[in-house]
């Protein structure tokens, strides 16, 4: 498939899943290619001999999930100042 580079901007996400699932994708400017989108092949990683030996030593703990777990967002106790009421009010003070 070929796609422009206004049209891979306003598809991004569809265009990304197609790849993944394996399309390749070539974008083009004016009608020539610039560079191609396709799915990353698996390849086995190899983990180096001083993690291993960090491993087996009790320094490190490998990790037995991949990818990033979901960040809880940090929420104000209700009734205390934001960050930005607490700035006006010290420069309000320090103008007086």
């Amino acid at each position: 498939m070929e796609i422009g580079i206004r049209e891979l901007k306003d598809r991004l996400s569809e265009i990304l899943h197609r790849a993944n699932s394996g399309e390749e994708i070539t974008v083009t400017h004016h009608g020539q290619p610039l560079c191609q989108i396709s799915p990353i092949e698996p390849s086995t990683f190899e983990i180096p001999a001083f993690l291993q030996q960090a491993a087996a030593e009790g320094w490190l703990k490998p990790a037995t999930t991949s990818g990033f777990k979901k960040i809880k967002r940090f929420k104000a106790k209700s009734g205390s100042p934001t960050s930005t009421e607490v700035l006006l009010e010290m420069r309000r003070e320090r103008n007086f």
